[in-house]
């Protein structure tokens, strides 16, 4: 089940029941989609400690009274880097008003991140366990693909997830004007 996206699964759980899954795993699409559902909008962010490239502790704890531009990606991906020049651009303007932006990445490379740190330019924290996809957020959180980005009030409650560079930058634009 973990390659439908919370939307998919919102669909497909209105046409099935118990019947559909025979033994573990109407119990599995069941954990699935409630840990899914507690990272929709309107839904506080689940806490999370990892450390930054410095071994210095980041937490969402961080962040409160900001908004939050929060990506789980990976460095090497398109995805990940086709969104780097709209969250420059939203941090370079809006920095100073209130806006942060973090990246947990599932690595296993420090020195992966640190490379790409330095040949994008990026100022905002990337933190990581390097863990890869054995991270506990892969399981705790239900994150069945990368990337995916949140929008995140500055109580910690989820506001938008999965939009496009453009939506961001407009819903960012919004929070501030």
């Amino acid at each position: 089940m973990d390659k439908y996206r919370f939307d998919r699964l919102n669909g497909l759980l209105a046409c099935l029941d118990t019947t559909a899954f025979r033994g573990s795993y109407w119990k599995n699409f069941k954990e699935v989609y409630a840990k899914d559902q507690r990272m929709q909008p309107d839904q506080p962010f689940p806490s999370f400690s990892f450390p930054d490239i410095f071994d210095t502790p980041v937490s969402l704890d961080d962040y409160k009274g900001k908004y939050l531009i929060l990506t789980i990606g990976s460095c090497g991906l398109a995805d990940y880097r086709s969104y780097l020049p709209t969250k420059k651009e939203l941090y370079g303007k809006y920095r100073e008003k209130g806006l942060e932006i973090v990246d947990i990445l599932l690595e296993k490379n420090k020195d992966y991140m640190l490379k790409t740190i330095a040949n994008n330019g990026i100022e905002w924290n990337l933190i990581s366990d390097y863990k890869y996809w054995s991270s506990p957020i892969v399981r705790d959180w239900a994150i069945d693909h990368i990337c995916q980005h949140f929008l995140i009030d500055r109580q910690g409650t989820i506001i938008a997830r999965d939009f496009s560079p453009e939506e961001l930058q407009s819903q960012v634009n919004q929070l501030f004007e």
